[in-house]
């Protein structure tokens, strides 16, 4: 049995460490049983292998990866303590947390639906239609599509299994949906959007990273019958609220990008109310 639970929690960190923290590759770690048992029922040491290539202290890396500030984690101790279930549930979403916009690297459920708005203008044709997600998360554009369309098909794509696997559960039976690991999409669609995929570049040189960035841009348009949309954290951002391991985009520079490469009908989309921006690339009818 605690091996089962030991395997769980592996899942779970290995997950937010890639979700949370950004990493890619996330180094092998074991989730062992302390010796002292007042120090915990298991032990993670991950945080001090990541805190030289963070940069990080161990304790924030770890407090990060659980996403508790100290008043939380002392409500999630009271919870522990009081053995109480229905507490017990509320505190362990917030703990595994992939399957929440705040798991995502959201910071909070109606921001995540103002972005989603935004994505889904360009779905300018009736339905039914196609539609590729790269990048998917858990899936939560399907639902938000799901309460406005009936008849659509929606494929996800995520470079995450944990993730996928937590869309796939979240939507069981559902005959609209599928979902893939994968760092592209599989197929064409009649549109395709990404959402939050460039915020992220870690170490990773600015310069190379917008290479990324172009050539993902030409492969959403390779698998788009009639138009890609996608995000990005905006260059006009604070300066004192940007973070060095984020990418924050030019949008002008975009916006003449996508013009000149892949459509004339090209709309940039600023005045929405978060730090990013979002473009649309409608192709010729």
């Amino acid at each position: 049995m605690i091996l089962n639970v030991q395997q769980q929690v592996h899942a779970h960190v290995a997950n937010a460490i890639r979700t949370r923290l950004g990493v890619a590759d996330v180094p092998p770690f074991a989730v062992e049983v302390p010796p002292n048992r007042a120090l915990g029922d298991l032990a993670v040491t991950v945080a001090f292998q990541l805190a030289r290539s963070l940069r990080k202290a161990p304790k924030a890396i770890a407090q990060e990866l659980a996403g508790y500030t100290l008043g939380g984690a002392d409500l999630l101790r009271r919870a522990m303590g009081k053995k109480k279930p229905e507490e017990m549930a509320k505190q362990r979403e917030i703990f595994v947390g992939g399957a929440t916009a705040r798991g995502v690297d959201w910071s909070s459920e109606a921001s995540q639906e103002t972005r989603f708005e935004q994505l889904a203008r360009i779905i300018d044709r009736g339905e039914p239609f196609t539609l590729n997600d790269l990048g998917c998360g858990y899936g939560a554009l399907f639902d938000y599509l799901a309460a406005r369309f009936r008849d659509f098909a929606y494929r996800g794509v995520d470079v995450s299994e944990p993730m996928i696997r937590a869309a796939a559960e979240r939507h069981p039976g559902e005959a609209r949906a599928a979902f893939s690991v994968g760092a592209r999409c599989p197929g064409t669609a009649d549109f395709s959007v990404a959402s939050g995929i460039f915020n992220v570049r870690l170490n990773a040189d600015p310069t190379l990273w917008g290479r990324h960035v172009e050539e993902t841009l030409d492969h959403l348009h390779a698998v788009s019958v009639h138009g890609f949309a996608f995000n990005s954290l905006t260059s006009y951002s604070d300066a004192d609220k940007m973070r060095p391991d984020l990418y924050y985009a030019d949008p002008c520079r975009l916006f003449d990008h996508c013009k000149r490469r892949y459509s004339r009908r090209v709309a940039l989309l600023h005045d929405y109310g978060l730090w990013e921006f979002t473009i649309l690339v409608r192709k010729a009818p």
